[in-house]
């Protein structure tokens, strides 16, 4: 049993010797990004951290450090957030991706809990294949994944827009305490842009400054609601299941029968 299940954690002659069992990696994708005024940066990079930790612990894999930057630039006239170009990002995650699977690692399953790094990833997998072909790469994105919207909204009775953020604050809520902060802002309603302007502000080109005006507390609903705890990890629970699913197909050799 390793001492731990994340590489930054471990010596490299751990590493190598758990390589002989097991060439699965999961690497969990963050952000340094607002889902509302009363919610932590980090939120996004806590989700995927945990459940990253999760899926390892069960099925013995091993976990990159979490990347706590992705594709944040839209959000990026909120303080704090931290985000590059796609482009850059996908160039970056190729290079950490081609070192991995030179060390060894043949599967991966990677967590994204950006809200726009669909376009940088695809990117990297069509470029990586072509240098490791044989390699296996699993992407879960927390945004984009329909059942993960479907849950939410099935478990909530809503088709609200902004469904997925509230979930990452949920499951946010679940695991720190701390992640929800009680100001101000928390529990108010504003007038805010909705889906159509939403889409509207995507097709020309995602405009920082132009979603701070249409998202002033970076929510994309009228009503400013915290997470929900309960829900949160009930949610957690949801996607670790898809997870399994994903460790079962890309990682038979963990599943011999």
């Amino acid at each position: 049993m390793v001492p731990s299940y994340f590489l930054h954690e471990l010596t490299f002659t751990e590493v190598e010797q758990h390589l002989t069992q097991s060439a699965g990696l999961i690497v969990p994708i963050g952000a340094t990004e607002p889902s509302d005024a009363s919610t932590i940066l980090g939120a996004s990079s806590l989700c995927c951290r945990q459940l990253a930790f999760s899926c390892a612990v069960k099925n013995s894999y091993l976990c990159s450090p979490v990347l706590p930057v992705s594709c944040s630039v839209p959000f990026s006239a909120f303080g704090g957030t931290a985000g590059v170009k796609p482009r850059t990002f996908s160039n970056f995650l190729l290079e950490l991706m081609r070192g991995w699977a030179g060390q060894g690692f043949k599967n991966f399953i990677l967590i994204d809990a950006g809200s726009y790094n669909q376009e940088a990833i695809a990117l990297m997998i069509t470029r990586i294949k072509k240098s490791f072909p044989d390699r296996r790469i699993s992407v879960l994105s927390l945004h984009n994944d329909h059942r993960i919207k479907e849950f939410i909204k099935i478990r909530n009775k809503t088709d609200k827009f902004g469904l997925i953020a509230y979930g990452i604050r949920s499951i946010a809520a679940f695991l720190d305490k701390t992640a929800i902060h009680d100001n101000l802002s928390s529990g108010i309603k504003i007038k805010t842009a909705g889906e159509i302007e939403y889409a509207t502000w995507r097709k020309r080109g995602k405009d920082p400054q132009m979603f701070r005006k249409l998202f002033p507390l970076a929510n994309a609903t009228e009503d400013i609601a915290a997470g929900d705890a309960d829900f949160g990890k009930e949610l957690f629970g949801y996607i670790l299941t898809l997870l399994d699913e994903y460790a079962a197909s890309i990682f038979p050799e963990r599943n011999p029968e």
